[in-house]
């Protein structure tokens, strides 16, 4: 995270992706997100819930998608 703000990454935390939308011709034109109103339900358990009313499209080129994963140990 440091380093991206140090590059001047622009982080746009509590939104989830919903689709990456193309241009006519194939190229990349955007990616439409929507706003994440909780990650956990009361139990904690990954639960996310999303505003379907809340969405923006951010315009880009490029789209690189990082997904982080651990175990289930129990």
């Amino acid at each position: 995270i440091r380093e991206g703000d140090e590059e001047g990454v622009e982080r746009l935390n509590g939104w989830g992706p919903v689709e990456i939308t193309r241009e006519a011709d194939g190229r990349v034109g955007g990616v439409v997100v929507r706003r994440c109103q909780r990650v956990y339900d009361e139990a904690r358990r990954f639960a996310p819930q999303f505003d379907d009313t809340d969405r923006q499209t951010l315009a880009c080129d490029t789209v690189l998608l990082a997904v982080g994963q651990s175990p289930v140990t129990t």
